[in-house]
């Protein structure tokens, strides 16, 4: 195993230097998947170590749901290779036949029950930042697969499954913002802070000469650039000091400063998702 110090601060940095082999320049997924299934296991509070039986027969069925392609089965390869990155363990690993090329034999762990997951340090850190854990996941799913796989293993693409952030731009349609919608939401919200109700709604339509969609895409980025945030119910929107900033200095938001404000806003945020991991996968 290779021998390095995690610690919070660049765990994630170790999650991204994973080794990960490929076939013709295109990544194999055992360790991808192998690692997602793993994430999956820590935040629902399972046990730090799973018999290799049961990830092999889990995996087997999570690649029959998604549609997944693969050549061969071969998961004992990931979950020997995997310890090599210094975040995984193979419990006795020196005691258990290994191929000449180093590689566990399947029938072996099978037969033995030979258990592996992440290491004390890192199943620890995981589990006690649940924000951190999103990022790697989100990091490994959106690089190596796309949502069906997520939605079998914990959703967390469509879903706010963990305390913290939350994913407010998911609901954006995909979609980018105009300056003119920020500002005459900016403008709107001072006066009427019930003007994303869905009580309201044909009245915002009016107002911001909008669809249902593209209001969502509005109050997402105006969220999330923390710029409004909730009054005294859930119908109701107020300008926070980030808001009211931005309207005094400049109403028109014409300065240049104002939207570099907006995106490390936005960056800073705890309601980002997915943006933040956009620029993550961009590294």
């Amino acid at each position: 195993m290779l021998q390095i110090k995690i610690t919070t601060d660049n765990i994630f940095y170790y999650f991204k230097k994973i080794s990960i082999r490929t076939v013709n320049n295109v990544p194999t997924l055992y360790k991808p998947l192998l690692i997602l299934y793993a994430l999956s296991k820590v935040s629902s509070r399972q046990k730090r170590l799973l018999p290799y039986s049961t990830i092999d027969k889990e995996l087997n069925s999570i690649i029959d749901a998604s549609f997944i392609t693969l050549k061969h089965r071969n998961f004992h390869y990931a979950f020997g290779r995997l310890e090599t990155d210094g975040l995984w363990e193979v419990e006795g690993q020196e005691k258990l036949k290994k191929s000449k090329s180093g590689d566990l034999e399947k029938s072996e762990l099978i037969a033995k029950n030979i258990k592996g997951g992440f290491t004390d340090i890192v199943y620890t850190i995981l589990r006690n930042n649940p924000k951190i854990l999103k990022e790697i996941y989100l990091f490994f799913l959106n690089t190596y697969f796309d949502k069906s796989i997520d939605k079998i293993l914990l959703s967390l693409s469509e879903y706010p499954v963990f305390k913290g952030r939350k994913m407010t731009l998911i609901s954006n349609e995909g979609e980018p913002v105009s300056r003119w919608w920020i500002q005459k939401g900016i403008s709107t919200i001072k006066t009427d802070r019930e003007i994303f109700s869905s009580s309201n709604m044909r009245r915002a339509r009016l107002e911001f000469i909008a669809g249902k969609n593209r209001l969502a895409t509005i109050k997402g980025w105006m969220l999330a650039a923390q710029i409004i945030q909730n009054g005294k119910n859930s119908k109701e929107f107020e300008l926070s000091d980030f808001g009211f900033s931005l309207f005094e200095n400049d109403p028109k938001l014409e300065k240049s400063a104002s939207w570099w404000a907006f995106h490390l806003s936005v960056c800073f945020s705890e309601i980002n998702e997915p943006y933040a991991s956009f620029f993550t996968h961009l590294d």
